[in-house]
């Protein structure tokens, strides 16, 4: 079975039906029929709830993270690990912010592919990248 960290680049893509959500879709289905094992890390939940509550409030917002957790993707807790891990791939790789390292070093600790739309982990290394660039 497949497991899959998703970025929150993917999930922003699904939500508001940008470029790559068909494919987006398709993986988040796999996830609802038990084909493959979806995880986001709990920074993920923080963005996208920032970015969909500018967008439609915070009760839908909500909603829609309650949702996706319903269809079977869990949420990972950033533990003292994978903040270590995290760390040193931030100070190496500027080009990630924060939490694209916490997410980077989730799917690593995790032995997840992660699934992303952001060119930023291309050229990381670490963890097998799905999105853009395959």
């Amino acid at each position: 079975m497949v497991l899959i960290v998703f970025d929150t680049s993917v999930l922003i893509a699904y939500g508001l039906r940008e470029p790559g959500f068909e494919e987006v879709k398709k993986w988040l289905n796999a996830v609802a029929d038990g084909e493959a094992a979806g995880l986001i890390s709990a920074v993920t939940v923080c963005e996208l709830l920032e970015k969909f509550t500018r967008i439609n409030g915070t009760e839908v917002a909500i909603k829609a993270l309650d949702l996706l957790k319903r269809s079977g993707v869990v949420v990972m807790e950033v533990t003292e690990r994978i903040a270590r891990l995290a760390g040193p791939l931030k100070a190496r790789y500027p080009q990630l912010s924060t939490a694209d390292a916490i997410i980077m070093a989730t799917a690593h600790v995790n032995k997840a592919a992660l699934y992303t739309l952001d060119k930023g982990f291309w050229g990381v290394g670490g963890v097998e990248l799905m999105g853009i660039g395959e």
